[in-house]
């Protein structure tokens, strides 16, 4: 039997005409009835009526007592698009790691001068400090900032960059192990400030450990940097109900900032309080936000100004929760 309207002209016909462009095809047959099997190929097939080439999906199968059954179907378009899509994707896989080579040589280009920068900088300081009027070396610790800061830059950018080329591997992972690691990563800040950290119950998921470990120390040093100067600063990392959906939470009691403007948050170089207030880069939610919705997840920040903020965030797609 032969399916689609691309291998019609061969319904009806003697089975010599196929096998003319097939030789193997009898041979087949043959082991199909000797041995009582099925064979399953690909073929190129030359259109009696048009002349065009099409590619079919041959199925022989023995039909007992002692028939062969032989069924083509047209997979021309779907051939096609297969190769289509390799060849898209060899062409994607050199890009990237064409993009990958100019993005180290960015990175290298641009923190060399950033490195002579901050060097002469400190030698202007350390060296002629006392000829130096006090307006003079104020300037310098502007440009060494100013420097430290695009050199951070430069390392978020690269960091977010290499996010979309990395391979996600996921494994079964403790949340309350890592957020505890993260925490104590950042311990020394946490008692600088005097922060109460509230820890709650953390069910275990299947996640890349590594890029999941990078969303908690970014919400965490979010968090630590707008409770800054906040009496009584807390953090909180927990699990909780939103809209009926089991969602991880990181809280602050700390600046907030306006609702209205909680969807710019995850964009690059969006910064939503004073750059000369809070330091930064703008590209750390960013980097949460792509974590995120890479693990099939979503992210959304709620807050009000004065009232600290919110962002919770899932590591599964719809309304499974990968867990043990």
């Amino acid at each position: 039997s032969f399916t689609n309207a691309g291998v019609a002209d061969l319904v009806g016909s003697l089975a010599s005409r196929l096998f003319e462009s097939e030789p193997l095809i009898p041979a087949d047959m043959r082991r199909c009835l000797e041995q009582h099997t099925t064979i399953e190929r690909e073929m190129d097939y030359r259109m009696i009526t048009t002349g065009s080439s099409r590619r079919l999906s041959m199925k022989i199968a023995f039909v007992p007592p002692d028939l062969v059954m032989v069924h083509a179907e047209d997979i021309t378009e779907l051939h096609t698009a297969l190769h289509e899509l390799r060849q898209r994707r060899a062409e994607l896989e050199e890009a990237n790691r064409e993009l990958e080579a100019f993005s180290y040589s960015v990175s290298h280009d641009l923190k060399a001068p950033l490195r002579a920068i901050t060097g002469f900088s400190s030698i202007l300081e350390e060296d002629f400090s006392d000829a130096l009027p006090g307006e003079v070396l104020d300037h310098i610790e502007t440009i060494k900032r100013n420097a430290a800061g695009m050199t951070r830059l430069i390392d978020d950018l690269l960091s977010l960059a290499r996010l979309g080329r990395r391979t996600l591997e996921k494994s079964l992972i403790s949340l309350e192990t890592l957020v505890d690691k993260v925490i104590e990563e950042h311990s020394e800040e946490i008692r600088s400030q005097g922060v109460k950290i509230i820890r709650g119950e953390l069910e275990d998921c299947r996640a890349d450990p590594s890029q999941v470990g990078q969303v908690f120390s970014n919400l965490i040093s979010n968090a630590l940097k707008f409770t800054r100067g906040t009496q009584d600063p807390v953090i909180e990392i927990g699990m909780t109900d939103l809209e009926g959906r089991r969602v991880i939470h990181v809280s602050d009691n700390g600046v907030g900032f306006d609702q209205e403007s909680s969807g710019q948050a995850f964009e690059v170089f969006s910064r939503l309080h004073d750059p000369a207030e809070y330091e930064g880069t703008g590209v750390g939610l960013a980097i949460v936000d792509q974590v995120v919705r890479r693990h099939g997840g979503f992210i959304e920040a709620r807050s009000s100004k004065g009232e600290g903020a919110t962002f919770y965030f899932t590591l599964w797609p719809g309304d499974e929760e990968e867990s043990a």
